[in-house]
C-alpha cells in the first residue's frame, strides 16, 4: 500500500476582521465619510458550531494570536470575512475570548 503525507494545517484558512468608523466627524470636513480599518488579517481555522435556521448559522473562528497581543479587542458588530479555497463567508462578529494560546472568536453567518 502506497502510503501518501497529508497535510492538515492547524490553521488553514484565511481570515480578515475589520470595523468602519467615521474618518472625522466635523462637518466642514471634506474626507468625512466611511473608513474601514483592518484588525486582523492573516491564518486562522473557521468551523461551523450551531445552525438554528436556514438563514443564519453560529460559526467559530480561531486565529494564532494570543488576546492580550490584540492591538484592539474584537467588539460585537465588527465584519469578519473567512476564505479557504474558493469558498469566502462574510458575517458580524458577536463575541470573542482568550483561549490556549489562541483567540476564538464568535460570529454569526447569514445566507443571502
Amino acid at each position: 500500500m502506497k502510503k501518501e503525507l497529508v497535510v492538515n494545517l492547524k490553521f488553514p484558512h484565511t481570515i480578515k476582521i475589520t470595523r468602519s468608523g467615521e474618518s472625522s466627524t466635523d462637518p466642514f470636513d471634506s474626507t468625512t465619510g466611511v473608513t474601514e480599518t483592518v484588525l486582523y488579517e492573516g491564518q486562522g481555522r473557521r468551523f461551523l458550531t450551531s445552525s438554528d435556521d436556514s438563514v443564519v448559522s453560529s460559526r467559530k473562528a480561531s486565529i494564532p494570536l494570543k488576546y492580550d497581543e490584540l492591538a484592539e479587542s474584537f467588539l460585537k458588530g465588527d465584519k469578519i470575512i473567512a476564505t479557504f479555497g474558493n469558498i469566502v463567508e462574510e458575517g458580524l462578529v458577536v463575541d470573542a475570548e482568550p483561549s490556549n494560546g489562541n483567540t476564538t472568536i464568535y460570529w454569526n453567518f447569514v445566507r443571502n
